[in-house]
């Protein structure tokens, strides 16, 4: 609750909140306490992420907070030399997350070493080289989100109308 309590966040349009998976005892705490307008999943390919994100999902679904969109991080690292793609941690999962729950997968990030290398440095890498492939990508991301949370806003107040 500090995170909202304490902080002086001005006019937002949007606030995204990045949270772990776990207990769910957090999450539970923000749907009681805010109005949730979406929730963005993120998952690795592997098969323990998938399931862990999986139940967080139906659990936030059983909230009736609408589910945005996939987003399958870490997806491989393209070797620098010849493209090559290698995967890191299994294959597929935000595909099969959207085939197990409708959501649509929204991008497949490949993990980028650029993007660790400017977060050490405590500079987003879409400030730091916003003309990237990973920076485009972050973008690409965000727009994907606005354009969700935008058609979820829409279909709510149709349905209050």
């Amino acid at each position: 609750m500090q995170l909202f309590n304490d902080v002086d966040w001005g006019e937002l349009d949007i606030l995204i909140v990045d949270m772990p998976p776990g207990t769910s005892d957090v999450h539970l705490a923000l749907t009681h306490r805010f109005v949730i307008s979406g929730v963005l999943t993120v998952t690795t390919p592997g098969q323990t992420s998938v399931e862990d994100v999986r139940r967080g999902m139906e659990m936030f679904a059983d909230l009736a907070v609408p589910a945005l969109g996939i987003v399958e991080n870490m997806a491989g690292i393209s070797c620098r030399a010849c493209g090559h793609e290698q995967l890191l941690f299994g294959e597929h999962g935000g595909a099969e997350l959207e085939a197990l729950t409708g959501v649509p997968l929204l991008a497949r990030l490949p993990f980028q070493p650029t993007i660790a290398a400017y977060a050490e440095q405590g500079e987003p890498v879409v400030v730091a080289d916003p003309d990237s492939p990973p920076a485009i990508m972050m973008h690409d991301v965000a727009r994907a989100l606005a354009q969700k949370l935008d058609q979820t806003l829409f279909q709510e107040a149709q349905a209050h109308e």
